[in-house]
C-alpha cells in the first residue's frame, strides 16, 4: 500500500494517528484546490471527483495504540467549503466502534470513495463523534490508491521447528 503524506488526515508518516479522547476533527483536513496555476492564485480544480478516474481511492482506518475508557467512536469522512468543516457534508460513514474494543493496529475500515462532481467541496476532513470517555487510543486515517487485503491463515496445531 502506497502512503502520500498529503492524503493523511492524522498525524505524520513518521507518527501516524490521532489521539481520540472527545469529538473532533482530524489534525488534517485536505484542502483539493491548494495547488495554483504558475502562482497566479487561481485554482487548476474547481469541482472535484475524486472517487471516478484512473484508478480507485480509498479511505482507509486504522487503530494505532488500543483503546480504553467507555463509550462508542463513529468516524464519517467530510466534505465542505470551509477548512473547519463547520457546515460539513457527510460522505462515507463508519460503523459505531466500542471504544474498548478497539486493539492496538486494528484495520477498522477501508472503502472505496463515492464518485461524481457534485459530492465534493474544496475540503475534505474527517470527523470523530464520540460518546462516553475513550482514552488512550489512536486513529489513523487516510487516502490510498490501494488497501491492504491481506489475510494471515495460520494451520491449527502447526508447528514450525
Amino acid at each position: 500500500m502506497y502512503l502520500d503524506s498529503q492524503l493523511l488526515f492524522t498525524g505524520t508518516p513518521a507518527a501516524p494517528g490521532q489521539a481520540i479522547t472527545a469529538t473532533a476533527i482530524s489534525t488534517n483536513v485536505i484542502d483539493t484546490q491548494a495547488t495554483t496555476i504558475g502562482g497566479a492564485g487561481v485554482p487548476i480544480n474547481t469541482l472535484q471527483s475524486l472517487g471516478v478516474g484512473v484508478g480507485d481511492l480509498y479511505l482507509v482506518l486504522r487503530s494505532g495504540a488500543a483503546f480504553g475508557g467507555t463509550g462508542n467512536i463513529t468516524i464519517s469522512l467530510e466534505t465542505d467549503s470551509a477548512a473547519n468543516l463547520a457546515s460539513s457534508t457527510v460522505l462515507v460513514q463508519s460503523p459505531t466502534f466500542v471504544a474498548s474494543s478497539i486493539g492496538a493496529n486494528t484495520d477498522l475500515m477501508s472503502i472505496q470513495l463515492p464518485g461524481g462532481l457534485q459530492l465534493y467541496k474544496r475540503y475534505l476532513g474527517l470527523r470523530f463523534t464520540c460518546t462516553g470517555t475513550p482514552t488512550g487510543g489512536t486513529i489513523w486515517g487516510f487516502l490510498s490508491t490501494s488497501r491492504q487485503a491481506n489475510s494471515l491463515f495460520v494451520a491449527p496445531a502447526f508447528v514450525v521447528a
